[in-house]
């Protein structure tokens, strides 16, 4: 082979590389375009109830009895070490659930991981929410909240919300919009009940908690996929947030087969066509049905690794606006925006410098990132700005 010809194959491979990567992070950068959006509106509806609601302050008569506070008797006399303290006990307790979950799952115990499902599912939009709208009510000048209107205005969001998660008979934007509502409250309602800096230190925590839950051979998020098989991606509706999903496409194609097989019977009975060519006909429309309800039976294993669905966990979501909500608390727009800043960019580089064909988690890069931004303009960057705007101030006057 000439030297020309060698230089030209050179050339060709080192283009096709270059189309691979160009092609690899484009689609990784569709990825992360189509989660940073309802991110950001997690977030931004987060800070509407918790300040315009709230006003950023905890409920000290609803602390979580099992924690430690100063307003309380249950104290160990320091702030910093109660704070310590309930967010370790926290992460503990997370992970007793999971194992516990996971234990359930690994011995076929499905009945029992549905109904947890279930009922958390019903705790949020029933009772999450109520305490939200009787708030929401107390907010707005009402002594208390109408007691029908907010019977109305649950059992209407509750409905919906069954709809939503217990079936497939709403389009995608709905459970969209329920994710993202669900867990804004959730998050609104951790910031009102945790103590003054145990928000903190469970963020601080649940940092190592996501990696060694997602990563480790034994974490419990890992040793899951191991029956992620045997569950209908169903389950997924409670447990992540899905940017777009093509598993719902064939369904149409199923129901059209229906519809197909009753027009044939209903034919068949109206006509004086013999018995057994009605049965072969209805046969063979079955057996055609059943192929492609096999080919549909979509499980959690074949909705996570289907390689075009984007996801991303509900907790995900709670935490990233716990943390904003922690960083409003500050009454600090430039921790607000450091804090925000942080998580998407976190979030940036999770879905492409670490992603790989496993799942990733999807807290530590982001938290870690946010953490040190909001810390880092709330002791050092504020403090001089503040020097730098009263300074002038103070020549002024002299």
């Amino acid at each position: 082979m000439s030297r020309a010809a060698k230089d030209n194959v050179m050339l060709s491979t080192d283009e096709q590389e270059i189309w691979a990567a160009i092609e690899y992070w484009t689609k990784q950068l569709k990825q992360v375009e189509k989660l940073l959006f309802p991110v950001t509106l997690n977030i931004l509806f987060t800070l509407i109830v918790w300040i315009g609601v709230y006003q950023t302050k905890t409920d000290s008569n609803s602390v979580f009895y099992y924690m430690l506070d100063p307003k309380h008797n249950h104290t160990t006399g320091n702030e910093i070490v109660d704070g310590m303290v309930n967010g370790i006990g926290c992460v503990l307790m997370l992970a007793v659930i999971s194992f516990a979950l996971l234990a359930m799952a690994l011995y076929d115990y499905k009945r029992l991981v549905q109904m947890w499902l279930y009922m958390s599912c019903l705790l949020i939009i029933f009772g999450v929410f109520t305490s939200f709208i009787i708030d929401l009510f107390k907010a707005c000048g009402f002594q208390n909240a109408p007691p029908i209107l907010t019977t109305i205005i649950v059992v209407t969001y509750g409905t919906v919300g069954i709809l939503v998660f217990f079936t497939k008979k709403t389009p995608l934007y709905m459970h969209q919009f329920y994710v993202i509502s669900n867990c804004s409250l959730v998050s609104v309602f951790y910031l009102r009940m945790f103590p003054t800096h145990t928000a903190w230190f469970v963020l601080v925590c649940i940092i190592v908690w996501d990696a060694f839950a997602v990563l480790a051979p034994i974490g419990p998020l890992r040793r899951i996929n191991e029956k992620a098989h045997e569950y209908s991606d169903q389950v997924l509706r409670f447990l992540m947030f899905t940017a777009e999903d093509t598993n719902d496409e064939p369904c149409e194609e199923i129901e059209a087969t229906h519809k197909c097989i009753r027009r044939r019977k209903t034919a068949c009975s109206k006509n004086d066509i013999p018995v057994e060519i009605v049965q072969k006909i209805c046969a063979k429309f079955k057996i055609t049905n059943d192929r492609r309800s096999d080919e549909t039976n979509f499980t959690v294993y074949d909705a996570l690794n289907d390689g075009s669905s984007v996801r991303l966990g509900m907790g995900d979501f709670v935490f990233y606006s716990l943390l904003v909500g922690k960083a409003a608390a500050t009454h600090s727009a430039m921790c607000v925006a450091g804090s925000i800043v942080g998580i998407l960019v976190g979030l940036v580089i999770t879905l492409t410098i670490f992603s790989s064909d496993e799942t990733s988690p999807a807290l530590p890069v982001s938290i870690t990132i946010a953490l040190l931004l909001h810390f880092g303009i709330y002791l050092f960057v504020e403090p001089f700005y503040n020097q730098i705007v009263i300074t002038p101030k103070l020549f002024i006057l002299l």
